[in-house]
This record gives C-alpha cells, sequence and structure tokens, in this order.
C-alpha cells in the first residue's frame, strides 16, 4: 500500500461492515477526492492482511470524465493520502517514493492516450522535479503509447498472437532487489 492503491478502486472489494465502521469508513474530505478509498484501505492494512482473489471479477469503463483521468486532481489527493502515512511508517519512505513515481508513469501514459496535452506536460514537470530520469524515460516510451491511438486494437491483438511464442529478452532480476516487507511469503 505505501507503493500505490493495491486495490486499484473501491468497486472490487468485499469489506466487513464492520471492519469499515471501526476506522470510521469513508473520509469526507474534498481534498481525498478520488483518492478516498485509497485512504480507507491503507487504513485497513495497518489492521490486518487482504487477501487477492486472482480472477477477472469486474471491469471498469475508463472514460475522459472519470475522476481518475483528472490527473493534477488525482496526484494532489494521492499527496494528501500519503502525507498522513508517511509520517506514521517512515520506515516506508522509499517505497512511497517509488509509489509517487509510479502514479506519475500511469497518469501521463493516459494523458497522451486521452490526448491531455496540458496533464502531459504537467506530469513530464512532476517527474523532473521528483527524478529527471524517469521523466525522461517517460518521454522516451511516449511513441509507445502514441502507437496505441494510432494502430487499431485488431491489429495489435494479431501482433500479440504472431508474437506470444517468441522467446522475449531476459530480463535481470534478483528477489533481494526487493525490499523484505514487500516480498512474498514463503512457504
Amino acid at each position: 500500500m505505501c507503493r500505490g492503491h493495491l486495490v486499484g478502486n473501491g468497486s472490487s472489494t468485499m469489506v466487513l461492515t464492520s471492519a469499515l465502521r471501526d476506522i470510521g469508513g469513508w473520509d469526507p474530505d474534498p481534498r481525498l477526492d478520488g483518492n478516498e478509498d485509497y485512504k480507507a484501505f491503507f487504513t485497513l492494512a495497518e489492521r490486518g492482511e487482504f487477501v487477492v482473489v486472482r480472477s477477472h471479477l469486474l471491469g471498469y469503463r475508463q472514460t475522459q470524465d472519470n475522476k481518475s483521468s483528472k490527473s493534477r486532481k488525482m496526484l494532489a489527493s494521492y499527496d494528501q493520502v500519503v502525507a498522513q502515512f508517511r509520517s506514521r511508517h517512515p520506515e516506508h519512505e522509499q517505497a512511497f517514493t517509488t509509489g509517487r513515481q509510479e502514479l506519475i508513469a500511469y497518469l501521463f501514459d493516459r494523458a497522451v492516450l486521452s490526448r491531455h496535452f496540458s496533464a502531459v506536460a504537467y506530469l513530464f514537470a512532476e517527474a523532473f522535479d521528483q527524478d529527471p530520469a524517469r521523466a525522461y524515460a517517460l518521454l522516451a516510451r511516449t511513441p509507445l503509447i502514441i502507437g496505441r491511438l494510432v494502430v487499431p486494437l485488431p491489429i495489435r491483438a494479431l501482433w500479440r498472437k504472431q508474437n506470444a511464442n517468441r522467446p522475449r529478452r531476459a530480463t535481470r532480476f534478483n528477489s533481494s532487489d526487493i525490499a523484505p516487507e514487500m516480498q512474498a511469503p514463503t512457504g
């Protein structure tokens, strides 16, 4: 949860009513608009564990009018939530920083796809302020994102199907690169 909203959205969860009541329910603070569920789930995570069902049970339609399409508002409300938890969990500072970078990347991709160029510029500036190298990495993948606008979905699906069995370039990954609190339990 320190790296971002593990749950994704409030419509995809089942929570005991008593657990939600114990934390005071959703915070009505208008500064959290778009991330009030993140705050609630983070608070629940401090008190217990989540179980993830790895099945497609919910569709989430994204439009230009979704709250999550409002980049500035989403990032500002995310920052409000994280500020509350950062002071309680200073041991996870790096995870909070990484979570913000990942949210910026997600919102950047959505802004490019939606042709919200003022949001693209804003998010690039935010990324640059946090880490210039990551900001340039966002720009470097912009042609791939734009390709999703230009190349019709059936052609992309056909290309994926034809290339599904091709060997992929190996990614160097070492489980010791993951912070212990982020590793999956063993046993």
